[in-house]
């Protein structure tokens, strides 16, 4: 019995990495296959432009949001959205370097600017615009179509520059949602006032 235990224990171990194997290539023939090869300037250009400029877009729209002083329940809009946008670039920071996977082996070549400084998992830029979009889609819900196209727009902007894998903008989004939920959740609530995170957030 012990025998057969230990058998089915290195089966299994066998298998996991077997399929781990199995879906890293997958992700890599997927990454490959949405990368852009430079044969559509113009839709090169666009999508580099809009890899560059979603940060832009995201903290112009908080400082909208201070300016013409929006709320959402009891705490000013721009401020859930400051939050959010901090805590996502604290979170994918810190995964980032913990897994300290290597960028793709890009093919494209970029027109515009671009850099790949850090690690490659998970894409930072498409975690600050999924935050931004649930924040923003939470206040303005009309705009949840727009909001969700822009998400998928920035997944597909940063594997078809050869910035990230795919998994790493999938991973991005779910993580920029689950902060940005949380940023809402948590907006209102006693929890949130007694958080020194959060009122350093709001200070910044």
């Amino acid at each position: 019995n012990q025998s057969m235990s230990r058998r089915l224990a290195l089966f299994l171990l066998l298998l996991s990495v077997a399929s781990a194997n199995s879906l890293a290539e997958l992700d890599r023939r997927l990454s490959a296959s949405l990368e852009g090869n430079n044969q559509l300037p113009l839709l090169d250009i666009s999508l580099e432009a809009f890899a560059l400029t979603t940060p832009a877009v995201e903290w112009g729209w908080v400082f909208h949001q201070w300016q013409t002083k929006n709320s959402l329940e009891q705490y000013d809009l721009y401020k859930i959205g400051a939050f959010s946008l901090l805590t996502t670039y604290a979170a994918s920071g810190i995964v980032k370097y913990f897994v300290r996977r290597e960028r793709p082996e890009r093919k494209y070549q970029p027109r515009l600017w671009n850099t790949r400084i850090t690690p490659s998992f998970p894409s930072g830029h498409v975690a600050a615009s999924s935050a931004w979009a649930t924040v923003t889609a939470h206040h303005f819900s009309k705009s949840t179509p727009f909001l969700t196209s822009y998400v998928i727009l920035s997944v597909w902007s940063q594997v078809y520059i050869g910035n990230h894998y795919l998994s790493d903008a999938i991973v991005g989004a779910l993580l920029g949602w689950a902060v940005g939920r949380f940023a809402i959740d948590k907006m209102g609530t006693k929890s949130a006032e007694a958080s020194p995170y959060i009122q350093f957030s709001f200070s910044l």
